[in-house]
């Protein structure tokens, strides 16, 4: 008995040696080895004692030519005070690591397709187009081109800095999420910080409706896909002026030759959330109350934690800095200085192409370019899987770039992105160049080194002057090359060349007095180059609208105006609704309803309980009358027209063929038919959104809005309670698991 007792006893201890030294299964994710992540010496406990910095500690550095010092503020907000921009970087590396690095490093994991090592099997399959996008083969070009060009140093010391903070991490001060999924942190390199620069191309640059505009023109005529598609709106209020004159003009092109006969039967990278929306604006000193020209910067990107920005003053000799940075590059990416401001927006245009590839034979190792037969370069991609075998992916490179879209029925396809080719000048001297400028003329300097993703940077100075610049490197085009997909043997599909950067959209002291940006079209049609991409549909219009009639501004009308609800889709879209509503055929409840409805002032504030049936309205609507395409779409993926083009038509064109429902083939709908149905089901989710006391659901839990932890960890998410919609210039939205809204807030009078 004793032995047995002895024996149990053992398989005991070894059983729950094995469960505390193990990463153990639960469903499909893992745990951290319990007993080092319970340990009180080094566990998680060690990251729960809210730790300060020691304002009083001294570090020595070999890598620092003279030194310098940080200073923390009652926010925790790092000033950094050097001799040099040298050093200056070096400690915003070491600073930002200290903050940030695990999200520094978690993201340049994921944009080098390298997940998959540290969760393991689950995230193999995103890995894979991430190396398949070649984003690897992007960063390395973008390298290349820092090394030859000079403020490489920065680069240098900025690595160093964040280094030197990893090399002197123990195991008990690793950041919390190390300890949760168990890993440790690599060495930072130059190669990360341009695998950064182009994750946020991917987030920015890598819009395209090649495919689905592919799919859907064969799918329809061309007469009703250009009326359904339209390029351009009659109603835009483009960044520059509409009937701006231009005085240069391109050369002519070769007509593009679209491959007709190319269909996709899946889309090969998930597609960008659409709600993200960014805002900004500068107004003269002559709108002003102070006569002071004012800027207003209002970056919405997707809600994380930890937050994209890190706050950050940074101080030398001949720069002295304020605002955020990105924690992976170096330098003040938004912010200002005592001469001039600036912020940004997304430009939104696309400058991503495929290519459908005719190969020599199924061997797929020489493919037709012109009138002959070129190589293919082969990349082996090799996969470190967690907990699962090394697997290995062949990437096949052409003239036009990596094959990404592989299937059997139909040609293969390479993708051409701006962000893959060596750039012409040094995105990485922008900001240094900025942060440290003075007037107009040094802030356009700067702005010629700037590349991708392409960027609406919005200007002020304590001179006077304002202007706003649509920068980046553009691919010069044929009129709709690119919009479907395209002839890769052809070689007059390649791109001509790219537009000279002093021809790129921009505007200088308008009379108007103001200069702004909301992610709509830069121009309108009489700009000489084509240009295609998504861009937004309202809350341009109405920033131009309100700008235009505002006097004696003041930086408090800029702050309200950043968290304006107000929204032109439902200022546009309610009364189409409502004139072509049948009243009669509403019981009391939905009449009830609807009272509240002819009352709402177009706003999607928080505690609005009114927003959420129009929401439900419209969108039970659009899903009616496109329910053809809805058909499509279960099948390959295919474009779905704009809300904005959908109320047009509505409002224009009553009688259009497409408000008869396809699978009622006894009986025509009329349009007058679909928003009468789409009401009344509204109305009876709209019912069901009450608390039982008679109170009707907030359009902030309607809408539940969260900021999440990038690695999706649930408990470190936090739910948020705010206004706005993605039609409104406080364009906080919500898809799925993913959140979008203002991301940094900045207003600055000079």
């Amino acid at each position: 008995m004793r032995a047995l007792k002895f024996v149990l006893t053992l398989l005991f201890t070894i059983g729950l040696i094995y469960i505390l030294s193990n990463r153990l299964s639960i469903g499909d994710s893992k745990t951290p080895p319990l007993g080092k992540f319970l340990n009180p010496n080094v566990g998680f406990w060690k990251n729960a004692e809210g730790k300060q910095p020691n304002f009083k500690k001294e570090i020595a550095f070999s890598q620092l030519k003279k030194g310098g010092k940080v200073l923390y503020d009652n926010r925790m907000v790092p000033h950094i005070f050097a001799d040099n921009l040298e050093d200056a970087y070096f400690l915003q590396g070491y600073v930002t690591a200290q903050h940030r690095l695990w999200q520094m490093d978690f993201q340049v994991m994921a944009a080098a397709g390298r997940i998959s090592e540290i969760i393991g099997p689950k995230a193999l399959e995103f890995d894979k187009k991430q190396r398949r996008m070649g984003m690897v083969f992007a960063a390395e070009n973008e390298l290349a081109a820092w090394k030859n060009s000079e403020g490489y140093e920065y680069v240098e010391a900025y690595t160093a800095g964040i280094n030197a903070y990893i090399h002197q991490l123990e195991e008990k001060d690793l950041p919390l999420e190390y300890k949760t999924i168990d890993y440790r942190p690599e060495d930072w390199t130059p190669l990360k910080s341009a695998l950064f620069l182009k994750n946020m191309a991917k987030v920015l640059a890598a819009h395209d409706e090649d495919l689905e505009s592919q799919n859907t023109l064969k799918a329809l005529d061309r007469d009703l896909f250009d009326f359904l598609f339209p390029a351009d709106y009659s109603t835009e209020s483009p960044i520059v002026p509409a009937k701006t004159k231009f005085t240069f003009n391109k050369k002519p092109l070769p007509k593009p030759q679209n491959d007709a006969n190319q269909s996709v039967s899946y889309l090969p990278f998930e597609r960008p959330f659409e709600g993200i929306g960014s805002n900004n604006w500068a107004v003269a000193g002559s709108k002003t109350l102070s006569g002071n020209p004012i800027l207003a910067g209002d970056p919405h990107l997707n809600l994380t934690l930890p937050s994209i920005w890190y706050e950050m003053q940074i101080t030398t000799p001949d720069c002295n800095v304020y605002g955020v940075t990105l924690p992976g590059i170096y330098g003040v990416i938004i912010g200002f200085n005592e001469n001039i401001a600036w912020s940004q927006t997304n430009v939104g245009r696309d400058v991503l192409d495929w290519y459908s590839i005719e190969w020599k034979d199924d061997a797929r190792m020489e493919y037709k370019y012109g009138d002959e037969y070129k190589d293919v370069d082969l990349k082996i991609e090799t996969f470190k899987v967690r907990d699962s075998i090394t697997v290995y992916d062949t990437v096949r490179y052409t003239i036009h770039g990596p094959v990404a879209y592989e299937n059997g029925a139909y040609k293969d396809m390479a993708l051409r992105w701006l962000a893959h080719l060596k750039p012409e000048g040094n995105s990485m001297l922008v900001f240094p160049k900025l942060n440290k400028a003075k007037n107009y003329e040094e802030y356009k300097a700067a702005l010629m080194d700037y590349d991708c993703p392409a960027q609406n940077f919005v200007f002020a100075c304590k001179d006077g002057d304002i202007a706003i610049w649509a920068q980046g490197n553009y691919p010069l085009r044929a009129k709709e090359q690119g919009r479907f997909v395209l002839d890769g043997s052809n070689p007059d599909n390649d791109w001509h060349g790219f537009i000279p950067k002093e021809h790129n959209p921009h505007v200088y002291n308008p009379k108007r007095g103001f200069v702004a940006s909301a992610n709509q079209k830069t121009t309108d049609a009489s700009y000489p180059y084509y240009y295609k991409g998504r861009f937004s549909q309202y809350r341009g219009r109405f920033l131009d609208r309100e700008l235009t009639k505002m006097d004696s501004i003041t930086t408090q009308d800029m702050m309200d105006l950043q968290q304006n609800n107000y929204s032109l889709f439902a200022e546009e879209g309610l009364p189409v609704l409502l004139a072509n509503l049948s009243e009669e055929k509403l019981d009391n409840e939905e009449l009830k309803a609807l009272e509240q409805l002819k009352k709402w002032n177009y706003t999607f504030g928080k505690e609005n309980t009114i927003a959420p049936l129009y929401v439900e309205w419209f969108n039970e609507l659009y899903f009616m009358i496109w329910d053809e395409f809805r058909a499509m779409k279960e099948t390959q993926p295919i474009l779905s027209p704009q809300k904005r083009r959908t109320i047009q038509i509505m409002a224009e064109q009553s009688d259009f063929e497409y408000f008869d429902i396809a699978a009622t083939k006894d009986t025509i709908e009329t349009l007058t038919d679909l928003v009468t149905s789409a009401f009344r089901t509204a109305t009876i989710v709209y019912e069901g959104m009450q608390d039982g006391t008679g109170n009707y659901k907030k359009w902030s839990h309607y809408k539940d809005s969260k900021i999440s932890h990038l690695a999706r960890i649930n408990p470190f998410s936090v739910p948020v309670e705010t206004g706005g919609q993605r039609d409104a210039l406080n364009a906080n939205a919500v898809r799925g698991n993913n959140s979008t809204g203002p991301s940094w807030r900045m207003v600055v009078e000079l």
